[in-house]
């Protein structure tokens, strides 16, 4: 299960990140400036690749290095106070990934590590380290920052159109974007991202729910293979279809209730906005 974070912890994540904001003069400036964010609190954004810089660090804490050797996507040398990226990464990846790592210098996790890597697990929502979670909580408050995001389309249609409209203006990618706009929404709705289609299934990546739609009707309980002949949205991603609407027969709560879908693929995930 992933790390759900306390209500306390989020709003100290929040304070913290509005204050960066506020303090480095980068509130309402978008996309938000993540290297100036980063060379407030001297942090160096290392312009190398994180494949060069690696194997200086594997005798060093060869229980983490080793493992993610070739995986790694944002590494933080705390003592050097310097930031490395993975720049095969597109520029949104890259973006999130620095500011995770900023992340990694709230006040309570300072004096923990000398040294954070991160790879595709501890970036995701399906982490199960707390500092993790917390890192990446921070990242998308800085990136959205905090109700600019909620302000900007409080006037919009709740659509996958939407979220790719306004991604662009935060530097995000359409995946942040969307799991911003459904876990903030009012309305109940869920966010299904597939991954490795095959020519009768996907793989289920994430899946996320506002939290009207977990009070009012539960959590959708996919497992963790998607087939095609199960589902109209699967058979669509792995035809590599572009868009697509319908309605479903949703698993919650031991039983199923008919939603209605809207599908988007953009070339590598298939993502699905479920709503009643």
């Amino acid at each position: 299960m992933a790390i759900v974070l306390e209500e306390s912890t989020k709003q100290d994540i929040k304070k913290w990140s509005h204050d960066l904001l506020v303090s480095s003069r980068c509130i309402d400036t978008f996309p938000t400036p993540a290297d100036k964010l980063a060379a407030f609190i001297d942090l160096k954004v290392s312009p190398q690749d994180l494949s060069i810089v690696t194997p200086i660090y594997i005798d060093r804490d060869s229980s983490i290095l080793k493992k993610l050797l070739g995986q790694l996507r944002g590494l933080l040398v705390r003592e050097a106070r310097i930031i490395y990226l993975d720049r095969s990464c597109n520029l949104e990846r890259q973006r999130f990934t620095l500011l995770h790592e900023v992340g990694h210098n709230l006040p309570w996790q300072v004096a923990i590590a000398s040294m954070h890597a991160d790879d595709d697990f501890t970036l995701s929502p399906e982490t199960k380290e707390q500092f993790e979670a917390e890192a990446s909580y921070f990242a998308s408050e800085t990136m959205f920052q905090g109700d600019k995001f909620a302000e900007m389309v409080k006037d919009e249609p709740l659509t996958i159109q939407t979220a790719i409209k306004v991604s662009p203006f935060f530097g995000a990618s359409i995946h942040a974007t969307l799991r911003r706009l459904v876990e903030f929404s009012p309305i109940r709705c869920a966010l299904l991202v597939m991954k490795d289609p095959t020519p009768t299934k996907a793989t289920l990546r994430d899946l996320f729910h506002s939290q009207s739609f977990l009070s009012d009707i539960g959590s959708i309980e996919f497992g963790e293979n998607l087939e095609s002949v199960k589902y109209p949205f699967v058979e669509s991603y792995v035809r590599r279809e572009n868009t697509g609407y319908g309605k479903f027969l949703a698993p919650v709560n031991e039983s199923s209730i008919e939603l209605r879908y809207e599908y988007f693929f953009n070339g590598y995930n298939g993502f699905v906005l479920f709503y009643p």
